[in-house]
């Protein structure tokens, strides 16, 4: 095997380590998100942004094509390399079309908090566990804060799925390009 190949596959294998440690970033911050907001499942009705949901579905779906990719190029098997390719291109557009519409939409969670906090807010007295969520919720500084905290999240999980899906698009070029030099190059240049 020569030189430049060798580079090429380990400059693969490092990319789809680097997408693995991005998707477990994006797996740990959705799921601590969902774990943080389940305190409040009472007063909150048990909603979560829909956000949270799909980014640990793809984070676990990427990182899966990761592992694929490493295993494709490590054991220079094509046809697995192929799969890989096609699977991060689906999922990358994925992942770049969920942050954009998160980005520009509001989400649906806000709304659902605000019909949950009115309803609870009516039934009070009458549920047990309803009260103490609430002075828990006063005493870590109220339900603004809480939605700002929700917002923060939300804004992380999209910055981190617009990151990996930008660096995936830029590795996808790259590798369709070599593949493409590889098959083609000596047609082009005769």
């Amino acid at each position: 095997m020569n030189l430049s190949l060798q580079f090429w596959i380990r400059s693969f294998i490092l990319c789809n380590c680097i997408f693995i440690i991005f998707n477990i970033l994006i797996l740990g911050v959705s799921t601590k998100s969902i774990k943080d907001l389940i305190e409040y499942s009472t007063v909150l009705n048990g909603s979560t942004p829909t956000i949270y949901t799909i980014a640990i579905i793809l984070a676990c779906i990427d990182a899966i094509t990761a592992v694929v990719g490493i295993l494709g190029f490590w054991k220079e098997l094509k046809i697995i390399t192929y799969v890989h390719i096609v699977a991060l291109i689906i999922i990358t557009i994925i992942e770049l079309c969920i942050a954009t519409v998160s980005a520009v939409t509001t989400d649906p969670f806000f709304g659902k908090v605000y019909n949950a906090l009115n309803t609870t807010i009516n039934g009070f007295h009458l549920k047990v566990d309803i009260p103490s969520e609430y002075d828990e919720l006063q005493i870590k500084g109220c339900i603004e804060a809480l939605t700002e905290w929700v917002q923060r999240y939300i804004l992380t999980v999209i910055g981190l799925c617009f990151t990996v899906g930008i660096i995936q698009a830029i590795y996808l070029f790259i590798i369709v390009a070599r593949i493409f030099l590889n098959k083609y190059g000596k047609r082009l240049s005769a």
